[in-house]
């Protein structure tokens, strides 16, 4: 289930024409914000979705990317605001816990290092404390051979991971609250241009991948 499409498709059939049905109930206002691009058209077809923690389709490519302030690794306030004005990939992982998200940062980093210096920043979202922020931090100065250009944030009631609608249902279930694993290139306005989204965890998108998603934002 690598393409969010992939998502659509499962929903076409098991829900037949019943989602056009509840998508044409909609008010007249809703889909005047459709057409502005001011709501996601794959929030239209499942409204009580928009208040759940678990809806891949939320957040997709041509929407803002919901705003939020969460602490990073000093504690201090960042507010995703801040950072318009130049692209962003935004990446939420697992944990510091997780190897498959310290080694995709530290290829993040690794792409800081030689293509992305300069062009876009990269923030990294995690369901955890501050203090596990610098840790991981640590694991990627490490992997990569330099003091981390990555701007790290714990969200540790994983409210803004729900507000995404990335929360792991799975591993919720079992008390464990994390995200699927997923990474958004955004323009310099913050809307969402690129989503790479895996329910299967050990699948990452490469740095190619990013970066020819953060040309095309940069017009290259």
């Amino acid at each position: 289930m690598r393409h969010d499409r992939s998502l659509w498709t499962i929903r076409w059939k098991r829900g037949g024409l019943g989602w056009v049905a509840r998508a044409l109930a909609l008010p007249a206002a809703f889909w005047v914000g459709v057409l502005a691009g001011q709501v996601s058209l794959a929030q239209s077809t499942n409204p009580v979705n928009q208040l759940t923690p678990s809806d891949l389709n939320r957040v997709m490519p041509g929407v803002p990317a919901p705003r939020f302030t969460l602490p990073d690794a000093d504690s201090k306030p960042r507010a995703l605001a801040s950072f318009v004005g130049a692209p962003a990939v935004l990446v939420f992982y697992r944990g510091s816990w997780c190897p498959y998200c310290t080694n995709q940062l530290i290829e993040l980093q690794k792409l800081i290092d030689s293509d992305l210096g300069g062009k876009a920043q990269v923030l990294a979202v995690a369901p955890e404390p501050v203090e596990k922020l610098t840790e991981m931090a640590k694991k990627v100065a490490a992997g990569a051979g330099k003091s981390s250009g990555i701007v790290f944030l714990a969200d540790a009631d994983h409210k803004v991971i729900d507000t995404y609608g990335l929360l792991n249902e799975g591993a919720a279930a079992r008390g464990r609250y994390m995200p699927h694993p997923t990474t958004y290139v955004l323009d310099a306005k913050g809307i969402v241009r690129w989503k790479f989204t895996e329910v299967d965890y050990k699948i990452r998108p490469t740095n190619a991948m990013v970066l020819a998603e953060v040309k095309k934002v940069l017009g290259q």
